[in-house]
């Protein structure tokens, strides 16, 4: 009999043939055995000793699975040496979008374990924040200093109001910007307004304007060295309109806000960012210095903008920030 086949009828031992172990109990000779164990013309037990049956099934050895491309998918930022590749960009296929935002694949996922959630960031509500700018020289001493009041909505992205120590008052809800100087409206200084108003709104909100209503898109994400250590560099890019369950970079001409994220690959702990906002065309370097908690959420209380030698030109200084009871009326200068 072969290995590995199943009679469907006992066999009969010829005359002469050695007996082999009794058989288990309630097998009895010329019945059907209900016991697994069957057994050869020699007596012995088919399976035991030297043989070695293997289930038909099994005869072929299996092949391992595939290994996915280099690149492919999210990689571990938990090891003391990450080896990152670069995510699909904006050449990516269906298969493989590219997550912005609160999404569960999302690489932004990393620096909100750092500093809390966009919603822990909303909670927060209607505040006043004191910003202190410093200017500094070509040697780093100080030319000048300033102090901006500024009134938002954390729940609102987009809703700013900025009162300068001259009189100046920026307001903006969404998209629409108004600027007053003494209670008279300003309409050159709009301009101005809106530039101003990007920059503390965004300063305030970050990282969690980010993960707002998917209004920014994650380009590329890849490791650099940054000041002699490795950091991962996420770029993100504004949309021109809000729009749902949309994937990757929208194809237009038209300029948009640019960002690179800088922060720890085993933290997730921002460092530094680099903005180029659509409506001046300009890149900025700011480093993000002294994090501490606030109300639920971790915030850089220091902002050092450097030039490409990577000296101090500008130091913007989280003085204060209270929470304060704001409408829609707060933010329209009427």
């Amino acid at each position: 009999m072969t290995v590995g086949q199943s009679p469907s009828q006992p066999q009969t031992k010829p005359a002469g043939t050695p007996q082999g172990p009794p058989p288990a109990t309630g097998s009895g000779a010329g019945s059907t055995s209900i016991s697994p164990v069957k057994f050869g013309e020699n007596g012995w037990p088919v399976g035991v000793g030297s043989q070695t049956p293997a289930p038909v099934g099994e005869t072929k050895p299996r092949k391992a699975p595939p290994r996915p491309p280099v690149g492919s998918g999210r990689q571990s930022t938990t090891t003391n040496n990450p080896a990152p590749a670069k995510m699909p960009t904006a050449s990516g296929t269906a298969s493989q979008p590219l997550a912005s935002g609160m999404q569960l694949d999302s690489f932004l996922h990393d620096v909100f374990r750092a500093t809390r959630t966009p919603g822990a960031f909303a909670a927060i509500g209607g505040v006043e924040v004191t910003w202190q700018l410093t200017i500094h020289g070509t040697h780093g001493e100080t030319i000048g200093t300033r102090v901006i009041t500024h009134i938002a909505d954390c729940s609102r992205p987009g809703w700013d109001r900025i009162e300068r120590g001259d009189g100046r008052i920026y307001a903006r809800t969404g998209n629409q910007v108004a600027a007053h100087k003494g209670g008279i409206p300003y309409a050159a200084l709009n301009g101005q307004a809106k530039s101003e108003l990007e920059l503390f709104g965004t300063h305030l909100r970050l990282p969690w304007c980010f993960g707002k209503d998917q209004s920014y898109v994650i380009v590329n994400r890849e490791a650099v060295d940054r000041r002699g250590e490795t950091l991962w560099e996420l770029e993100l890019q504004g949309r021109a309109h809000r729009v749902g369950n949309v994937f990757g970079p929208e194809k237009s001409d038209t300029p948009r806000d640019k960002f690179f994220l800088y922060y720890e690959p085993t933290t997730g702990q921002p460092r530094e960012l680099v903005h180029r906002f659509a409506s001046s065309g300009q890149k900025r370097r700011v480093l993000l210095e002294d994090w501490q908690e606030r109300y639920g959420v971790r915030m850089p209380m220091r902002r050092i903008y450097v030039d490409e030698a990577g000296r101090a030109t500008t130091t913007v200084e989280l003085k204060t920030i209270v929470p304060r009871r704001v409408s829609e009326r707060v933010f329209r200068v009427l």
